[in-house]
Formats: structure tokens, sequence, C-alpha cells
């Protein structure tokens, strides 16, 4: 994991984007939506060497407060401490200025309650 270096992600990385969401079974991000999200707002991710996408994070601006979305990580990268990079990459890119909102799912609920995020309600999805 020495080799992965932190980017913001660009319309290049849109083709890697797509790959991680399907990747981790997240088939509604076509290149098409992902490319929109990289026009208002800031995608970062770890990256190898080779320039492969091994992990990402968005910070979703919503005026008076911000949402943390689009976590992901490669299966085979998931303990690595690439998913606390990402969440701390975001924290930090707000600076304290407004308060951060997310929606976790049951698997990456222990990131964000070590990274001090507190559950006060529940969503529920009519699928």
């Amino acid at each position: 994991m020495s080799d992965a270096a932190l980017s913001v992600l660009t319309k290049k990385d849109v083709p890697g984007l797509s790959a991680l969401c399907r990747h981790a079974g997240w088939p509604g991000y076509d290149e098409r939506e992902l490319g929109l999200l990289l026009q208002n707002g800031r995608l970062f991710g770890y990256k190898n060497s080779k320039g492969t996408l091994l992990s990402c994070s968005r910070i979703f601006p919503y005026g008076s407060f911000a949402s943390l979305g689009l976590v992901i990580v490669q299966k085979e990268f998931r303990g690595a401490g690439l998913g606390k990079k990402m969440v701390e990459t975001c924290i930090v890119e707000l600076n304290d200025t407004i308060p951060i909102m997310l929606v976790a799912t049951e698997q990456g609920l222990p990131l964000y309650q070590k990274a001090g995020f507190q559950q006060i309600s529940s969503i529920y999805k009519y699928v």
C-alpha cells in the first residue's frame, strides 16, 4: 500500500470511478453521471503507481451543510486504512466550516463511528 497516492480526481478518472463503483456493487453510477459529479464538489481517490483507482470519496455541498459520500475501497485493499484516509481527507477539506452528514451502509458504519460520526436516525429504502 506504500505506493498509493492521494489525488483529486478529474474527468480522465471517470472510467476508473465507474469500475470502482461496479466493483463495490453500486451499479447506479454510469460514466455520464460520474462526470457530472466531478463538476460540483471534489472527488478524491487513492491510486497505485500504475494509476489504478483503489478508493474514492466525495463531499457533496448543500449550502449550510455537506454530505460525505461515494466512500468506496476496492475489496482487496480494505483494512489497509484507505477508507479512514478518504474520510479524513473529506473532513479536512471542509475545515470545520459546516456540518457533515452521511448515509452509512451497515458495512461502513464502524468506519464512520471511529471517525467521530454519531448515528441520529435510520433511513429506509423502498425497492
